[in-house]
C-alpha cells in the first residue's frame, strides 16, 4: 500500500494542500494539474464493492496509480470512464477481486496490474484499450478474452498461468493482430503471438504460420503436445517455458529447419537443441551430435533431475 505525502485525518476525508494528497471514503489520493490518481487505500477497503471515484473535488480521476489497490479485499471493483491508465500492480494480489467492471475511457493496463487476482473469471477489455503490459492479467481465473480493435500492444506473459483459459478472439478490425477463435497472431497470421494458457492436449500449429513468438505458449501448464507444422522458420525465446505439462514437441518431417528426436526439439542438423518439454522427469541425456544448448532451451524444466552433456571431443 502507498503512504500518503501528508497525515491522514482518522477515518476523515480530507485534502493536503502542500502535498496535493488526500483521503476520499477509503481511497488516498494525489493531485496534479488538476487530474486526480488514486494512489493506496486505508485498511484494505472497506465492504465487498469498491467503486472508484470518477471525480474528487471537481476533479476528474484520471489514473489509478502503481500497487495503489494492491491487496485489496474488494470482491468487486467499477472504474470509471474518466479513468485512463491503471498502473503497474495497481490491483495484483487482489485474491477476493471476481468481478471487474473496467470504464470505457481506460488505455493502458501497466504491468501486473491484476497479477494472481486468483478469483477474476470474467473479462471484458474496453473499446479505448491499446496497451496491456507485461503479466497483467496472469494467474487469474480467466475463461476467455477478446482483444479489442484498438489494442496493439500486448506485453510479455499477460494472461499467463491462466489455467481456465482457453480460448482468446481477435477484433476483426483491429490492424495488428488477427485470431482463429483459438489463439492470437500477427494481422498476416505467420506469426503466432499468444496460446491460451489453459488450452489442453495436443495444440497443432496452423500451416500458415512461420514464426512461434517469445513466450507464445509460456505458462501454460495443461498443454501436452506441440505439433511444428513445415513452414516454421523461427522459434523464439521462451516459446515454451513453464509449460509443466508438455511432453512433446513433434516437428513434421517436411520442416527444413527443425526436427525432433524422442520429442525433443532441435534444429534440422540435430547439432543444437531448441526446447525440451518442461513435463519430463528424471533425467535426459544430450545426443553426441549436440554442440549448442539454446537459449532458455532448458527453461521452466523444473521437474528434470539430470542432464548430461556430451563428452568434448578430442
Amino acid at each position: 500500500m502507498k503512504t500518503p505525502s501528508c497525515l491522514l485525518l482518522l477515518l476523515g476525508a480530507m485534502t493536503c494542500t502542500p502535498g496535493l494528497a488526500g483521503q476520499f471514503g477509503s481511497f488516498i489520493y494525489s493531485e496534479s494539474g488538476g487530474k486526480i490518481t488514486i494512489t493506496g487505500l486505508v485498511n484494505f477497503g472497506t465492504g465487498a464493492t469498491g467503486t472508484i471515484p470518477g471525480s474528487i473535488n471537481g476533479k476528474p480521476v484520471t489514473a489509478i496509480g502503481e500497487s495503489a489497490l494492491g491487496g485489496s479485499v474488494f470482491e468487486s471493483v467499477t472504474i470509471p470512464n474518466s479513468v485512463t491508465t491503471i498502473g503497474y500492480g495497481a490491483f495484483n494480489v487482489s485474491f477476493y477481486l471476481s468481478s471487474l467492471n473496467l470504464g470505457t475511457g481506460v488505455t493502458r493496463i501497466d504491468d501486473n496490474a491484476f497479477y494472481l487476482c486468483s478469483r477474476l473469471q470474467n473479462l471484458t477489455l474496453p473499446s479505448s484499450l491499446t496497451s496491456v503490459g507485461n503479466f497483467a492479467f496472469a494467474s487469474c481465473a480467466l475463461k476467455h478474452v477478446t482483444i479489442p480493435a484498438k489494442l496493439t500492444h500486448i506485453g510479455n506473459l499477460p494472461f499467463a498461468y491462466c489455467n481456465l483459459l482457453t480460448s482468446l478472439s481477435v477484433d476483426p478490425l483491429n490492424p495488428v493482430f488477427s485470431g482463429d477463435g483459438i489463439s492470437c497472431f500477427d494481422k498476416a497470421k505467420t506469426t503466432l503471438v499468444l496460446c491460451p494458457s489453459g488450452y489442453d492436449g495436443t495444440y497443432v500449429v496452423p500451416g500458415t504460420v512461420t514464426i512461434i513468438g517469445a513466450n507464445a505458449f509460456a505458462g501454460n501448464t495443461v498443454l501436452d503436445d506441440v505439433v511444428i507444422t513445415p513452414k516454421v522458420t523461427q522459434i523464439q525465446d521462451g516459446a515454451f517455458f513453464y509449460c509443466q505439462h508438455l511432453m512433446g514437441i513433434h516437428v513434421d518431417a517436411k520442416n527444413s529447419m527443425y526436427s525432433t528426436v524422442d520429442g525433443v526439439c532441435f534444429d534440422k542438423g540435430e547439432t543444437t537443441l531448441v526446447a525440451y518439454p518442461n513435463g519430463r522427469t528424471g533425467n535426459y541425456v544430450v545426443p553426441d551430435t549436440v554442440t549448442m544448448i539454446g537459449n532458455q532451451a532448458f527453461a521452466g524444466a523444473n521437474l528434470l533431475r539430470t542432464i548430461q552433456l556430451p563428452a568434448p571431443s578430442s
